[in-house]
């Protein structure tokens, strides 16, 4: 299996990728440690609107090598999980400052976004020098064209004879820089992966997460304890309420849910915040009733503690809703017992008659 895609720069400013046929899109991000493309926002949101699968290159310049991965990784920084990260080694000024600077800019993007970026160069450059250092922990894009002429996407691209040097094999191989596609005019780089879709996210780092727990239409409401939403806001006062999920959407590595009561939202919750709303049956107890203490009773729902008062003897005083079922009760009851004691806090599960 194998995806077939384009890389592109500012040279490709105003690119609808909705138009283009690709499976996948590299996009320049940044140069040395001034440079960003103006248009690789655009693109990128082009890119990921239409459904393709995306990446970010940097372009080496001249210069420290760290420096330039950290302005990388400053720069595209919200979109680590979503694509390929790539290190563009190819001129000769940078070419003269060796292997190592190619595997300090590796290193450093590694260690910053946990996700190992890729490297591209000419075929010429993989066997003009020893990578063994770094294709060890790094894959290959290599580049060799046949001829300029204008072409489409090719079966079975020509390279030469030559191996791979110390990477062995590649990741990914671009054979025009001369590249015609509908709904772009001027020229693309084409380029062939080496893969399906699912290898792409691996190598982009992507984290695969469970299906989102509640769907569209399903009720729930905020649980007892929880405070801030997902981007801190005070839910305190959601608990008990019955909230319809209207959206959900991923957020990095989990979902967030978006609801509504009645015409009032109640948005960016956690699945962590909230759980399966139910209707309150009747409570089992009413005022009046002579009950007693569990022997299994331990705390009240405050936390008081009820076991010197297990089978003490009492009547219900007043019942309460508790705002969510609370372990196994809705309900909270203050207890009088028989030597005039009381309790006010004692749920369902400890009480019996």
């Amino acid at each position: 299996m194998v995806l077939n895609g384009c890389d592109i720069s500012n040279y490709q400013a105003g690119i609808n990728l909705k138009l283009v046929p690709a499976d996948f899109v590299l996009i320049k991000a940044t140069e040395g440690t001034s440079y960003v493309s103006p248009s690789c926002n655009a693109q990128t949101t082009s890119a990921l609107s239409a459904g393709k699968k995306v990446g970010w290159y940097h372009f080496a310049s001249v210069g420290n090598a760290v420096a330039q991965a950290d302005y990388f990784v400053n720069n595209i920084k919200n979109y680590i999980g979503k694509g390929i990260l790539m290190l563009d080694w190819e001129t000769a000024p940078v070419l003269n400052q060796g292997v190592a600077w190619a595997k300090a800019w590796l290193d450093r993007v590694y260690a910053k976004t946990n996700v190992r970026p890729i490297i591209y160069m000419s075929k010429s450059i993989v066997n003009q020098y020893n990578w063994s250092s770094v294709a060890k922990d790094y894959g290959l894009f290599f580049a060799q064209y046949a001829n300029y002429n204008r072409t489409g996407y090719q079966n079975d691209p020509w390279t030469d004879n030559a191996k791979l040097g110390a990477f062995g094999t590649a990741v990914a191989f671009q054979y025009s820089s001369s590249g015609k596609l509908a709904g772009w005019s001027g020229n693309l780089d084409l380029d062939v992966f080496y893969g399906d879709k699912s290898t792409w996210d691996k190598y982009a780092g992507a984290k695969s997460i469970p299906a989102p727990v509640y769907k569209k239409g399903d009720f729930v409401t905020v649980k007892d304890g929880q405070t801030k939403n997902a981007v801190g806001y005070d839910i305190k006062g959601w608990v008990g309420q019955k909230i319809e999920i209207v959206n959900i959407r991923q957020s990095g590595d989990h979902w967030l849910y978006d609801g509504k009561v009645g015409n009032n939202p109640f948005n960016d919750l956690l699945a962590a915040n909230i759980t399966k709303w139910e209707q309150a049956p009747a409570p089992l107890f009413k005022v009046g009733d002579q009950i007693q203490i569990s022997p299994k009773a331990l705390k009240e729902r405050n936390g008081y503690d009820l076991t010197p008062r297990r089978l003490k003897v009492g009547k219900v005083a007043s019942v309460v809703k508790y705002p969510t079922k609370y372990s196994r009760s809705w309900y909270e009851y203050k207890i009088a017992y028989t030597d005039g004691k009381e309790n006010d806090h004692v749920l369902e599960q400890d009480l019996t008659f």
